[in-house]
């Protein structure tokens, strides 16, 4: 494996946890133990990409359901 894939294959991990993290904060709430575990997950993976210097791949399709629940939630 490439170091470019697995970059991706972080980017894609984040992605995807994100949008888990956002999925149980709209269906059981911010406090709810689903939720609390969903973020500890995210957390960990987003922490790893900072101290490697990995960005955030705002394109991913997980990224963008991610971002359409939490615009659901400003309206």
């Amino acid at each position: 494996m490439k170091k470019k894939e697995m970059i991706q294959g972080i980017q894609k991990t984040e992605a995807a946890l994100f949008l888990e993290l956002k999925q149980f904060e709209r269906d059981f709430g911010s406090d709810a133990e689903l939720t609390r575990r969903a973020r500890i997950k995210w957390c960990a993976v987003n922490e790893v990409m900072k101290q490697l210097g990995i960005q955030i791949d705002f394109r991913l399709p997980d990224n963008d359901a991610a971002i359409a629940i939490i615009m659901e939630r400003v309206d």
